[in-house]
């Protein structure tokens, strides 16, 4: 019980770090998404926002394990972070995160990336990247959801940890402090 707390204080004390700071919007995204995925070992993890003037879901941040990268996976998640998704997409995990507000699990990259890349395309790039599960939270501040936090594991959502859940339940509205403030 213990470990789970100093677990969950560490990664809090490092995200109001951040918060505490004065830094954009797009600073605030990147080292946010730093922190999740180093502190809890994730192999990566993606800040998604809307951008009301393109009307589109725009990747704004990521950070990854970079120690899982194989030759030629680097142009993989610059293709990635270039998405802009129409948020009146169906079938696509990130927009029904979303539209939806509720969280989202896939162990399909394929599901995040529909219709602008092909499945067969995304399954290679998902071995290349190692990432068995995709798991989804919607970013709310000032009452609506903004955003999209999206994490990459190497399990699933049912072998994480109760102090990962914990931690997890805990990150997801300090993201969305930090967002709302910077």
């Amino acid at each position: 019980e213990l470990i789970v707390k100093n677990k969950t204080l560490s990664v809090l004390r490092d995200l109001y770090e951040i918060i505490n700071t004065t830094l954009g919007v797009q600073e605030t995204a990147e080292r946010l998404a730093h922190v999740i995925t180093k502190q809890m070992k994730f192999k990566g993890g993606s800040i998604v926002m809307y951008n009301e003037k393109s009307h589109t879901l725009d990747v704004i941040a990521t950070s990854s394990s970079r120690s899982h990268f194989r030759k030629g996976s680097v142009p993989v998640v610059e293709a990635l972070n270039s998405l802009k998704l129409s948020p009146h997409l169906k079938r696509n995990t990130v927009v029904d995160a979303y539209l939806t507000g509720k969280k989202q699990v896939t162990p399909h990259l394929s599901d995040l990336v529909r219709p602008y890349i092909k499945m067969a395309k995304s399954d290679v790039w998902q071995k290349q990247l190692q990432i068995e599960t995709f798991v989804l939270y919607p970013i709310r501040f000032g009452g609506k959801v903004r955003g999209v936090l999206v994490l990459c594991m190497d399990k699933s959502v049912s072998d994480l940890s109760r102090a990962e859940k914990d931690t997890l339940h805990e990150v997801i509205d300090v993201v969305g402090i930090a967002l709302e403030q910077a």
